[in-house]
């Protein structure tokens, strides 16, 4: 009994009766939505997977529940096959939905508003029976207003496919509805510097043999610190130029040098 009394109140909550003053009567809640169902090849060879769109109109005015509904009271809204023999579910793509306020929820809920598709990916199995199929596809939505909710409904959809031998050319079908946007790649732009001390050190290690036998751990430099927190010291513009005017080392020149140092120290 308790549970018939909380079912009567949520009912009259989200479904109230309709004031004298109210010249429109609610619709019948299977005339909120018109469904349309597409197929994403044709035909459909053995052992391909494929997919489904069921395109709704939702009447203006009217909303119907996300699949993934804002509250647990809300009916979400679903998307079913009644598969024959030779064919696979895969899945289901639902959209998010866009988040609404209503004067009956002091949250805003996740809903469907306008024109929305709901995808199934299936798969004609090898044994798939060959020729043309009817698939029996099942919508269920809760429509709403911003006063009141209709009650759930269920709909039938039907889409028309044609099943061919394995290997037989087959070509998209309905391209605008099952297009998917390609996401922007974007290229962040290299820094001056960045740019300048990867062709420094590209012309570096092919430069001649004079340039790679200096040293510059005492000449100035320049720090260019990564995203990752390391540094690198690169010689400066001037430094680089005075390298390149100075004559090179000899061997005996070098060995006289680390000499010096040794000594030195």
């Amino acid at each position: 009994m308790p549970r018939v009394i909380s079912a009567g109140l949520l009912l009259l909550v989200f479904c109230p009766p309709a004031s004298h003053g109210q010249s429109t009567p609610l619709p019948r809640p299977d005339a909120v939505v018109e469904a349309r169902a597409y197929v994403s090849l044709a035909p459909v060879p053995r052992g391909r997977a494929f997919e489904l769109a069921v395109l709704a109109e939702v009447r203006p005015g009217f909303h119907i529940n996300a699949h993934e509904a804002s509250e647990d009271y809300l009916i979400p809204t679903t998307l079913e096959a009644d598969l024959p023999p030779g064919f696979r579910a895969l899945g289901t793509i639902y959209p998010p939905g866009v988040l609404r306020s209503l004067k009956f929820s002091a949250a805003k809920l996740r809903v469907y508003e306008g024109r929305v598709t709901l995808r199934m990916k299936l798969e004609a199995t090898p044994s798939a029976p060959l020729g043309r199929h009817e698939l029996p596809l099942t919508l269920r939505y809760q429509a709403c207003s911003q006063e009141a909710c209709l009650p759930p409904v269920k709909i039938p959809v039907t889409v028309q496919l044609e099943v061919v031998p394995a290997g037989t050319a087959a070509r998209p079908a309905h391209p605008t509805i099952f297009a998917v946007p390609q996401a922007r790649r974007l290229r962040r732009a290299e820094p001056p510097k960045a740019r300048l001390c990867r062709r420094d050190y590209g012309e570096r290690r092919a430069g001649s043999a004079r340039r790679s036998r200096l040293t510059t751990e005492s000449l100035p430099s320049t720090t260019i610190v990564s995203k990752s927190g390391g540094a690198t010291a690169w010689p400066t513009m001037a430094t680089r130029a005075a390298l390149m005017s100075k004559p090179a080392f000899t061997p005996s020149a070098s060995a006289k040098a680390r000499s010096t140092r040794s000594q030195a120290s």
